[in-house]
């Protein structure tokens, strides 16, 4: 048995404290701080959705640095949604967050006329706030395909 504190993620469990894992021949139990287990066995376990949870400070310094009201509207307002998009292929990943970030901010004004902008990047980091939690789990890719999927559901 594996000693842990870390503060996990699982569909069966919910959000918990793991104080422990025991890794048997052909499964996995995940003990919480409650107590409750969960047995997973090995072959599962890329498809169970374990994940670690970012620590608040971690995701307060992430949100900081995109919802700089300078980062926001760094895309020239000439450009067309389909330009936008095309554009994407030619950035690095993290311009292409702050790509989507542009794009969620222009789409959610559309919707709410006469919303002011802080107000509006407030909405809009909440929404992303459950999307971002989970970033240590995640590769850049798979936070950018997010991103990208939350911006097309607003659409």
């Amino acid at each position: 048995m594996v000693n842990y504190e870390e503060k996990v993620f699982h569909p069966n469990l919910g959000i918990c404290d793991v104080t422990g894992i025991d890794k048997k021949e052909k499964r996995m139990v995940i003990t919480a701080a409650d107590g409750s287990t969960c047995s997973i066995p090995f072959k599962s376990l890329p498809l169970v959705g374990v994940r670690n949870l970012m620590e608040s400070k971690e995701a307060d310094l992430i949100l900081q640095e995109l919802f700089e009201p300078q980062h926001a509207s760094s895309l020239p307002a000439s450009l067309t949604l389909m330009q936008i998009q095309q554009s994407i292929v030619d950035y690095k990943m993290e311009q292409q967050v702050q790509l989507l970030i542009g794009l969620l901010y222009w789409k959610y004004v559309e919707g709410k006329k006469g919303i002011r902008y802080q107000e509006c990047l407030n909405r809009i980091e909440g929404v992303l706030c459950e999307e971002l939690s989970f970033v240590l789990d995640l590769s850049m890719d798979n936070l950018v395909e997010r991103l990208e999927n939350r911006y097309r559901s607003m659409a």
